[in-house]
């Protein structure tokens, strides 16, 4: 209601003040103050992270099923095959296991991470370093709001039944979280915050490089704002799809050390050095880099999404807000 009362009355304000045949000076608009903009970044991320998540939660519980099988070395088979097996056997509701779950976790982490990845670039400026940076402090945001806790609840949700704990087939998240606090306290539900920093951390920050440098390569060629969506999406996906290859082997850490809390069997290591000891020992360099296609085809799709249509979202509600670009 607010919104058209405000804006009905900007329009007789610019009417009323100058007599007709006079050119009418634009209204400037006021730029928002660093809490509102603050507030501006934290719905844009929030909410269009929502939306990617609603498209993108299948690659995520194939990832989590094919991480899982491979760490507990049963029914290894490759994410397309995976991605036909949850399908088939368990349709829609398969598709969308733990959601609930991971949107909670993306309003919060992912309007945390616009704010902190904003912010840190806006203090350091534009360079290589600041990207890495930015995609470095957002994730810190980002996990500390609530990542970390949802990314735990959510991966024991998704992961196969071969090895789930019976206690947790089921069961809400609200429930799992009862179960986690009684084993071993609030511990449980950040276990692997720092791992999953790093992970992220790194996927970020990497991302956000790669993104800069080839920004500034069709930059060359035309502005930053004549380049179409496809391009932006191209450029975001090809980013953190190379970004989500390398930094693999933290991805690895972070499901079996999350896990461990559900299933110390099959996860049997709760610090990440550890697990690596274990899986270098074990499984070899090899043993690092499981699961690698399932990652790549879990965040560029995401990344796509996410990084192409959050900045659209957040002009359009500074202007919502008769805030100026």
């Amino acid at each position: 209601m607010a919104l058209p009362i405000l804006t009905s009355t900007i329009k007789r304000n610019q009417s009323s003040d100058f007599p007709p045949g006079q050119p009418q000076e634009p209204i400037v608009l006021p730029k928002p103050s660093k809490t509102e903009d603050l507030f501006l970044r934290m719905a844009a991320g929030g909410s269009f992270g929502l939306f990617a998540d609603s498209f993108t939660n299948l690659s995520l519980v194939i990832q989590t099923r094919k991480l899982a099988s491979d760490a507990a070395k049963i029914n290894s088979s490759g994410w397309l095959h995976t991605a036909r097996m949850v399908i088939s056997s368990e349709g829609l509701r398969g598709c969308y296991s733990g959601f609930p779950t991971v949107a909670a976790g993306s309003i919060m982490g992912t309007g945390a991470y616009c704010v902190g990845s904003h912010f840190t670039r806006e203090y350091l400026g534009e360079s290589d370093s600041a990207n890495l940076l930015a995609g470095c402090g957002g994730q810190f945001a980002g996990s500390t709001c609530g990542w970390t806790t949802a990314a735990v609840l959510s991966e024991i949700q998704q992961s196969p039944k071969a090895i789930k704990d019976p206690s947790f087939e089921n069961k809400r998240a609200t429930e799992i979280a009862k179960l986690l606090l009684k084993k071993g306290g609030i511990r449980e539900l950040y276990r692997g915050y720092w791992v999953q920093l790093a992970n992220f951390g790194a996927v970020n920050a990497f991302g956000e490089l790669f993104a800069g440098r080839l920004r500034k390569l069709a930059k060359d060629h035309t502005s930053i704002e004549e380049l179409s969506v496809i391009q932006q999406a191209a450029i975001n996906g090809l980013s953190w799809g190379t970004a989500a290859a390398i930094s693999n082997p933290l991805g690895v850490l972070k499901l079996r050390v999350q896990l461990s809390g559900m299933d110390r069997q099959h996860f049997p290591d709760r610090s990440a050095l550890k697990c690596a000891q274990r899986i270098l020992k074990e499984e070899g360099v090899k043993g690092m880099y499981k699961g690698s296609s399932a990652r790549v085809a879990a965040i560029t799709p995401r990344a796509m999404i996410f990084f192409t249509g959050m900045p659209y979202v957040y002009r359009h509600l500074r202007k919502s807000c008769n805030f100026s670009d």
